[in-house]
């Protein structure tokens, strides 16, 4: 049994006390009171789910002070709003001197106690507000964000590039939503305070009718694949009229039960969010995102060790060398400094009869002969061609598939199309060429494969213009 408020010390003025008996007294469910003392007058507010009506909550008051009579308070303001709601929505000011001339009127005809278990009418507003704005964001989302996305990695083959243009049009699917539900709120205020940018609410409204338009979908899937019918192999007007009343059937009950489920997500965020605190739900949120990133990263680490092997060894190459680098840098002033006094001790003993002992006769003509001929022209002509392809050979292939890209514009004749396919030739050949330990190595092989086919288009449109001349 819940224990009985105290009415001694309710008389007594203890504001603790009279809130406890007015929440005892007071015939409206889900109702929380707040009393606190100020100077000459005791505030009461009240808080609900739904706003409190005001003339019948502030008779209920008014009697249950009146029974209580407190001592040292005449004065009492009696303040209405809803839960999550920092200020009131409704405030007036009583004198508990004065008996009231009427008794309050019943409570049926005021409000109507809604069921739990039947979706409240504002789940029944959110649910329909959904489905009307779904176009829009399938338009945005599925439409345009799967179309460029799939564009550009059959381009670029950059599957970094399609998720982050995904998540643009996830984003902007939860922008149209937030900034709708922030400028409806915002006109039924009913002090219009209007803000450019949508608050806390809006948003967590955005993101949930992202969230639950993807679950109806897939309820919908679930409902509509088992019972969609076979199409005709029959030509027959009978056979495809059925079929087609049949799949209306299948379709039009889909989306009953994705409607009627999306209604009861609604109704079940509302009193999780009415029984349950912010900081409660933020730590169930981010435990469970916490919990779905390891259980995603594992599989995924544990299919790619080699690869992060692979990265990880590059990345302490990388820094080995460059701290090797810098050490040489630091150092070369000290070896530049001291060696020239060491050179003027050594050559006047020994080197310089050497010198003049070896190169007298044949060694010199032979050195001059030689170079203007053949070696030099040889190591002028092969550092610039083969060094930079073996050293860099994915960027290499970058620039012949951009040259073939650009040149694939204005390609008319047999000739034109001849040296595209040789450029996306040369492209996929040095794509093959990336080494293993290279981080680019997994983008290398997928767009060797991509060039090498548009080689083999290349090779049918210089065929085919061929044919033509």
């Amino acid at each position: 049994m819940q224990n009985q408020p105290s009415i001694k010390q309710a008389r007594l003025g203890d504001p603790e006390a009279i809130a406890s008996v007015i929440q005892h007294i007071l015939p409206l469910e889900d109702t929380t009171v707040y009393t606190q003392l100020k100077n000459d007058y005791l505030e009461i507010t009240l808080e609900s789910p739904e706003l409190p009506h005001q003339d019948y909550s502030v008779d209920l008051v008014k009697q249950i002070i009146s029974q209580i009579q407190p001592q040292h308070i005449t004065n009492i303001v009696v303040q209405g709003r809803e839960l999550g709601q920092f200020n009131p929505a409704w405030t007036q000011s009583l004198d508990i001197t004065q008996t009231p001339t009427h008794k309050p009127p019943k409570l049926s005809a005021y409000r109507f106690q809604w069921p739990r278990w039947f979706p409240y009418p504002s789940s029944w507003l959110r649910a329909t507000c959904l489905f009307l704005w779904a176009f829009i964001v399938l338009t945005i989302f599925a439409r345009w964000g799967g179309f460029w996305s799939s564009f550009i990695y059959d381009i670029s083959n950059n599957h970094h590039l399609a998720l982050l243009i995904l998540a643009i049009s996830l984003i902007a699917a939860i922008a149209v939503f937030s900034y709708s539900h922030h400028f409806i709120t915002s006109a039924f205020k009913t002090p219009r305070k209007f803000s450019k940018y949508p608050g806390s609410q809006s948003i967590w409204e955005g993101i949930l009718a992202v969230i639950f338009l993807f679950i109806a979908t897939l309820i919908f899937l679930i409902v509509v694949v088992p019972f969609y019918p076979e199409s005709c192999s029959i030509y027959s007007s009978y056979c495809h009229v059925r079929y087609w009343e049949s799949a209306e059937l299948v379709v039009s009950s889909g989306m009953l039960v994705s409607f009627i489920s999306t209604l009861y997500l609604y109704q079940a965020e509302f009193l999780i969010r009415k029984h349950i605190s912010r900081q409660q739900i933020l730590k169930f949120a981010s435990i469970a995102a916490v919990s779905c990133i390891i259980m995603i990263s594992l599989p995924i680490g544990y299919r790619n060790l080699e690869y992060i092997k692979v990265i990880v060894t590059n990345i302490v190459a990388n820094s080995q060398s460059l701290i090797a680098t810098t050490t040489q840098q630091t150092t070369e002033p000290l070896i530049n400094s001291e060696p020239a006094p060491q050179v003027e001790i050594d050559p006047p003993t020994e080197p310089a009869p050497q010198v003049e002992i070896d190169p007298p006769t044949e060694p010199a003509p032979q050195a001059e002969i030689d170079p203007p001929t053949e070696p030099a022209p040889a190591a002028e002509i092969d550092p610039p061609t083969e060094p930079l392809v073996n050293s860099d050979p994915f960027g290499e292939a970058v620039r012949k598939a951009i040259e073939a890209a650009n040149l694939t514009q204005t390609a008319q004749s047999k000739q034109d199309w001849e040296t595209i396919a040789r450029n996306w030739q040369l492209a996929s050949q040095l794509m093959q060429e990336v080494s293993f330990d290279d981080p680019n190595y997994l983008t290398a092989q997928d767009r060797a494969v991509l060039y090498y086919n548009n080689y083999n288009y290349s090779q049918t449109m210089a065929t085919q213009a061929t044919s033509e001349n």
